[in-house]
Parts: structure tokens; C-alpha cells; sequence
């Protein structure tokens, strides 16, 4: 009669803990690897809502989006903005006339890209259909005023691209 041969409780104890060691070793290295891949999905939707700027301003005379207000380029009050149906009416209107809302049929109708997978907020903004995740904002405190927007062709080149 042969007797079978099994792991003995203690050999099975250094087994499971030689593979927590393992764990905790690599476990801060997974962390860093998804924290490094959310930067770049994050960059990556930066640079998609980039283009889409660009595609914009190309469909637009050189005009470039506004954060808010974009019925058209250019007015003295938001009643001047609504004027619908005037030359140079951007067609978007209230309340479908914020930055993420101009911009998306450039993003192919994907509000995803809004979001950036490293915001754990689960902040949206717009209202009705104009509901956007809100991890990207367009800077309007610079602007002299968020009535009129700007052209391309006026911002400065930064100095990083002028150092090369």
C-alpha cells in the first residue's frame, strides 16, 4: 500500500506567504502604472478638444469658441448674441451654446472625451441635451470680454514653441 504524499500545512504557509510578498511588491507599481495611463488619456483628451478647437475656428471664419455665448462671434450684450439668423449666427443657441457644446461635432458626438479619467467627480455642467462632464474648462477670466470671441491669429505663440 503507497502512502500519497501531500504539502504539509507549514509548506503551504511559506507558499501563500512568499505570494503576499509578491503582492505587496508589485501592488504600488500597478498604482503608478494606472496612475501614468490616466495621464495619458487625460493629455489625450486634451489634445482631441485641441483639434477640435482648430476644426472650429476653420468652420468659423477664424473664430474660436467662447466658454459661454456662442451664438454668434461678436456682441454688445447676450440679446446682440441671439440674434438669430444674422450673417455671421454660428447657429448654436441657448442653452446649447457653451464651449463643450460647439465642440462636439468635432469630438464625434462623444461626450467621453470630456472626461478625464483621472477626476473621480462625477461634476457635470449644461443643462437639457447640453450636459457635459466637466473635467477640461475654457479659461474665460482672460479674456477682455466674454461677449466677443477671438481669432487664432491673435494669440501669441508660447515660449516654449519659440525656444525651438
Amino acid at each position: 500500500m503507497q502512502r500519497r504524499r501531500g504539502f504539509t500545512l507549514v509548506e503551504l504557509l511559506v507558499v501563500i506567504g512568499i505570494i503576499a510578498v509578491l503582492i505587496g511588491l508589485l501592488l504600488p507599481a500597478l498604482g503608478r502604472a494606472r496612475a501614468q495611463a490616466n495621464m495619458v488619456a487625460c493629455s489625450a483628451g486634451m489634445r482631441d478638444i485641441s483639434n477640435a478647437f482648430v476644426q472650429f475656428q476653420m468652420d468659423h471664419k477664424g473664430w474660436l469658441p467662447k466658454a459661454y455665448f456662442n451664438g454668434r462671434p461678436t456682441g454688445k450684450t447676450v440679446a446682440d448674441i441671439n440674434q438669430y439668423g444674422s450673417p455671421d449666427d454660428w447657429g448654436l443657441r441657448d442653452p446649447e451654446w457653451g464651449w463643450d457644446y460647439a465642440v462636439f461635432k468635432y469630438l464625434k458626438n462623444s461626450k467621453k472625451v470630456f472626461r478625464c479619467p483621472a477626476d473621480t467627480s462625477d461634476t457635470n455642467r449644461g443643462v437639457q441635451d447640453a450636459v457635459f462632464p466637466s473635467s477640461y474648462r475654457v479659461n474665460a477670466s482672460n479674456q477682455p470680454d466674454g461677449l466677443n470671441a477671438i481669432k487664432l491669429v491673435w494669440l501669441k505663440q508660447s515660449s516654449t514653441d519659440l525656444a525651438g
